[in-house]
């Protein structure tokens, strides 16, 4: 138990008063309580500051950016993930996923022309 006038802890086996300051305690103390419009507001921790993410400005990794060559999904999911945090990293394994995307496609369609060509000419032959 503590005293309400001076803040010092008081023992059970006290008189009616503060051994400290004299302040009648228990069922001594006035029961004047304080009208609630002027009693102090509730105690209402601070709101943090929200932190901002830390922006990382460096290149990405070359073993990154050929996996991302070779893998272009990876280089897509890695863009979404780290655009940002990581801005010119995640715009390099974006560029680099594109890039081999497309060499795939052009190599793709490239083996189908020449496929073509092949059947054709060996058609032509035996005819």
């Amino acid at each position: 138990m503590y005293c309400a006038n001076c803040g010092q802890q008081i023992f059970p086996n006290s008189t009616g008063t503060c051994p400290n300051c004299g302040a009648p305690i228990g069922q001594n103390a006035p029961t004047d309580a304080v009208p609630p419009q002027y009693a102090p507001p509730p105690y209402v921790p601070p709101m943090p500051y929200p932190v901002p993410p830390t922006v990382s400005y460096e290149d990405a990794d070359v073993i990154l950016k050929i996996v991302c060559f070779f893998v272009p999904l990876v280089g897509i999911i890695l863009y979404f993930v780290d655009r940002d945090t990581k801005p010119v990293s995640a715009k390099q394994c974006l560029n680099m996923s594109l890039i081999g995307l497309g060499v795939s496609v052009g190599i793709s369609i490239l083996a189908v022309v020449v496929w073509f060509v092949f059947v054709f000419g060996m058609v032509a032959t035996f005819s």
